[in-house]
């Protein structure tokens, strides 16, 4: 036997009952009673005319007409002509003495909760007979039902108690007796006086367990307006997805936490008699919905959390004091005062000091929970020894529920642990020795952005992630290149959805948390970007998006940004830079950078300024990381001077090999800035501190290539006209270095001091010979060679291509994707 119940969204017009009709015809299970709610709204409209009748006013005739027309006008639609006319005179012999009941209220002034309640009974009466009809109309043989006759209460009108011993016999009597299927009024009972009770919140959620229980029902299904119990509040989380089934005590830990699908005690009946229950939805009942029960089948294959819930507008109440440490009875005083206020407590968080008890309430209870609380500990408060009551507004309580949680460990790691990574704050927490739920409270403006970090966490295979790309010069727009074309093979081989939400440069911006597009964001600029003056107010901005795994790369080749970095770790955004100006600044600022990453747990990474894509720093900071001692560094540093020096080698002048770097980007904007060693000395830099040596940028040995009035001149293009007149030098040093089997390499090298343990750094040109791991390098290729305790035979030689926007950038890339790696792995 089936049991079903449709609550009153499900029969807010004729149109959506018919379909009702519909679902039951097609049914191959049939059940054998349904009961309804009054049709969607009809409640409060009853409620609202009622105390608009009572203050005397005009308007509750306009209500009452309203609710006439309204349920005359469903049993027109509803009822086949053969009926219709008999149906007519029942509908409107109710709405008459509804009329008579608003009358009465009208004269004098006042209305009883007995004559609230037999009011609020005609929504329920009314709309069960009119459905009934609709059923019959379509050849079911269905009967109205008036639960009056078989659920028995007391007298506490608006919430009455049932008596289920007695109401369950006169069910199972009733329905044995009359086979069709029944349309039960929900809600509503009846004393043993036969005086109309409504059973509260719920009532007819409640009368439909009462009669499943009843009848030992095999199931009950509730039809509602949503597809089922979900994860999540879909309006607040939008990948939020269906829960296919759920344990009775998971049901319950939701609804008290603001999940609104079931409420706790109306379900009561059938939990006991370990009857399932299904919420289905009745506008797509091809869905299956969620099966609620006592025990699951599938424990092992679900996620560790079941669901999140949520509840708003909130306090957080804090008795705090020396008074309560340690002294019995304070716990008793306190809840025992809030309790005789009648003032319900959401949630209760003690730490074991005992030094203070916090415990929230509903934002509306909040003042006079403060006062209650006050004049109970009056005379600890006057002697200084509790202090007053710390009240905290805007606050929400946010629960994650699982059976599964008590079997698995680091649960709460994990959920703090998304929280701390969207830089939510933690203000109090509770767990039940259940272990089912984890509840805590955070501000109430983060609500939405705590759930949805958990979810990502916890529910969902597919990690969102963001960037903000700082100069979308040559690099930076083959980045954005880059992650357009591998989006969709990044998301199915590493499972990250990853999008550009910002674009910056020198003084203007592109920002939409919804995603930036590769192909048009150029056309869009002018319309959309804003402007700014400093970089606080592109900082502000960047930490007002709000988006998952959020990651800021710096592709400028200058220090507009470089004061943002800081700020950036601080709030636990990785930071990737191809930018090198940071890391060669002072040796105090490197080091406080990364010693503030580390704390933070947070990546800044810089492999593309040393190197381009190959791995030189993450070789580099393994070696020093597990113990091993780097004597001797050479390399090549440049992509930009070994072009150069291999187009040199084929015949091509200086100046015109300048001038192909140059148009191919592999130069630095101004030319000089690679040519006079600068640029090289500065990776040369980054390698020495990363391998110990604290050095500055001018302890740096270094031979220029050019001669120092080429390097003075004013301007870029001054610089370019005048470069030919070193064509015929490098022509005579090449040819010199070639009639010797050598080749003319600008080297750097790092040596560690045998007996000092100091290190020093220079760079030169220098001539090579076939020996040398220098020799073979030809086009952009960088090398570096290393020589330490393990590599002391034969040196450990890293090699490849060492410039160009699109190599450059696939290491940014690479980058990213590690960071995005490292706050999931933190996570």
């Amino acid at each position: 036997m089936r049991v079903w119940k449709f609550g009153g969204s499900s029969v807010a017009t004729p149109e959506i009952v018919e379909k009702i009709v519909e679902i039951v015809r097609a049914s191959e299970e049939r059940p054998q009673a349904i009961i309804f709610s009054a049709f969607g709204g009809v409640t409060d409209t009853l409620l609202e005319t009622l105390h608009e009748a009572c203050r005397g006013n005009e308007k509750h005739r306009a209500l009452i007409e309203e609710i006439r027309f309204r349920h005359l006008d469903a049993i027109e639609a509803l009822s086949s002509d053969a009926d219709l006319t008999n149906a007519r005179l029942q509908v409107k012999e109710l709405l008459d003495q509804l009329t008579d009941l608003y009358k009465g209220v009208t004269l004098t002034g006042d209305v009883t909760e007995r004559t609230r309640d037999h009011i609020l009974s005609f929504g329920e009466r009314l709309s069960n007979l009119i459905i009934h009809y609709a059923f019959r109309k379509d050849d079911i043989d269905a009967e109205f039902c008036d639960a009056r006759e078989l659920i028995l209460t007391d007298d506490a009108f608006g919430n009455a108690v049932v008596d289920r011993g007695t109401s369950y016999h006169k069910i199972q009597m009733y329905i044995s007796a009359h086979p069709a299927l029944q349309c039960i009024t929900g809600f509503i009972g009846a004393t043993a006086e036969g005086e109309t009770t409504t059973l509260g919140r719920g009532g007819s959620d409640y009368t439909a367990s009462i009669i499943a229980a009843a009848l030992d029902a095999e199931v009950l299904e509730v039809w509602t307006d949503v597809d089922g119990i979900m994860t999540a509040d879909p309006r607040k989380v939008p990948s939020a997805c269906i829960v296919p089934e759920i344990t009775y005590s998971e049901a319950m830990e939701l609804s008290h936490f603001g999940a609104k699908v079931l409420y706790p005690p109306t379900i009561q009946p059938v939990r006991e008699k370990g009857i399932p229950l299904v919420v289905r939805n009745t506008f797509r009942p091809e869905c299956p919905g969620t099966t609620v029960k006592s025990t699951l089948s599938n424990l092992e294959s679900r996620e560790t959390l079941t669901a999140l819930t949520s509840i708003r507008n909130v306090c957080l109440l804090t008795l705090k004091g020396s008074g309560i440490v340690g002294v019995p009875g304070c716990s008793e005083r306190l809840f025992g005062a809030l309790g005789r206020a009648g003032i319900n407590i959401i949630l209760i968080s003690q730490a074991s000091s005992e030094l203070s008890i916090c415990f929230a309430v509903k934002a509306e209870d909040a003042s006079r929970a403060c006062d209650v609380v006050n004049n109970a500990f009056e005379l600890e408060q006057r002697t200084g020894r509790v202090d007053p009551m710390v009240v905290e507004e805007n606050r929400a309580i946010i629960s994650v529920v699982g059976a599964k949680m008590k079997e698995l460990p680091g649960v709460a790691g994990s959920v703090f642990s998304a929280l701390g990574r969207h830089n939510i704050s933690v203000i109090a927490i509770a767990q039940g020795s259940s272990e089912e739920n984890i509840s805590f409270v955070v501000q109430e403006s983060q609500e939405g952005d705590a759930l949805r970090a958990i979810h990502k966490k916890c529910f969902e295979h597919t990690r969102d992630a963001t960037l903000v790309l700082l100069g979308p010069g040559q690099v930076g727009s083959a980045l954005l290149r880059q992650i357009a074309k591998y989006h969709d093979h990044l998301q199915q081989l590493r499972g990250v959805d990853l999008r550009i939400v910002g674009i910056v440069r020198s003084s203007s911006a592109l920002f939409d948390a919804s995603g930036i597009s590769e192909d048009t964001w150029t056309n869009t600029w002018e319309q959309s970007c804003i402007t700014f003056e400093s970089q606080d107010e592109i900082l502000e901005r960047i930490i007002q998006l709000r988006t998952p795994n959020l990651v800021v790369v710096d592709c400028t080749a200058s220090d507009s940004f470089n004061g943002m970095y800081e700020a950036l770790i601080t709030r636990r955004i990785p930071v990737i830079t191809a930018n090198k100006k940071v890391q060669t600044g002072s040796l105090e600022t490197f080091q406080r950078i990364r010693s503030l990453a580390q704390s933070n747990a947070t990546p800044w990474l810089f492999e593309t300024s040393v190197g381009a894509a190959l791995p030189v720093i993450s070789t580099v900071e393994n070696l020093v990381a597990t113990g091993d001692t780097i004597y001797k560094l050479e390399a090549v540093l440049s992509g930009s001077l070994s072009y150069i020096f291999f187009r040199l080698q084929l015949g091509i002048s200086f100046a015109s090999a300048v001038q192909e770097a140059r148009e191919l980007g592999y130069l630095e904007p101004d030319p000089r800035d690679d040519l006079d060693g600068t640029d090289f000395a500065r990776k040369l830099l980054i390698l020495s501190r990363l391998i110990g040596a604290p050095l500055e940028l001018p302890d740096i040995s270094i031979e220029p290539l050019l001669e120092s009035s080429l390097l003075l001149l004013p301007s870029i293009q001054e610089f370019l006209v005048a470069l030919p007149q070193m064509d015929a030098p490098f022509q005579e040093r090449i040819e010199s270095a070639t009639a010797r089997g050598e080749r003319l390499r600008y080297v750097g090298c790092i040596e560690r001091n045998e007996t000092t343990g100091e290190y020093s750094a220079s760079i030169e040109l220098r001539s090579v010979d076939a020996t040398s791991p220098l020799y073979g390098l030809s086009s952009t290729d960088n090398i570096v060679s290393i020589q330490s305790l393990r590599y002391s035979v034969r040196p450990l030689v890293i090699q490849g291509a060492g410039a160009g926007p699109e190599i450059t950038a696939s290491g940014v890339f690479a980058d990213v994707l590690h960071a995005i790696g490292s706050a999931r792995d933190a996570l």
